[in-house]
């Protein structure tokens, strides 16, 4: 075997081995998204179903805490936050997102 046919099959070796590290757009990995409560009371995250997704409802997240979910893939999805008042929950808050990056939400 020539020296051109070994560094061929050397570099095509390398290829395969660099596109097994490479994760498909299917495989990719998910985004995180992170509520941090910097108000002075009780505040929960609610994302509503949408699409393939189930959506989520944090439990109440004291203030100064924080809380990180993932909800996998890549849909635009809406969070809204409610924050104690008078004993209910209003909405105070809404930030729409992609399930695929990481966010880090402070409200």
């Amino acid at each position: 075997m020539g020296f051109k046919t070994k560094a061929l099959l050397g570099l095509t070796a390398a290829g395969v081995a660099a596109s097994v590290l490479v994760p498909t757009a299917a495989n990719a990995a998910s985004g995180f998204f992170r509520f941090c409560n910097v108000s002075s009371a009780g505040e929960y995250v609610d994302v509503p179903p949408r699409g393939t997704h189930a959506g989520i409802t944090t439990r109440i997240i004291n203030p100064g805490a924080c809380t990180t979910f993932s909800l996998g893939g890549n849909a635009y999805m809406e969070a809204i936050a409610y924050r104690r008042v008078n004993g209910v929950y209003p909405a105070v808050a809404t930030k729409w997102f992609y399930t695929s990056r990481n966010y880090v939400w402070n409200v």
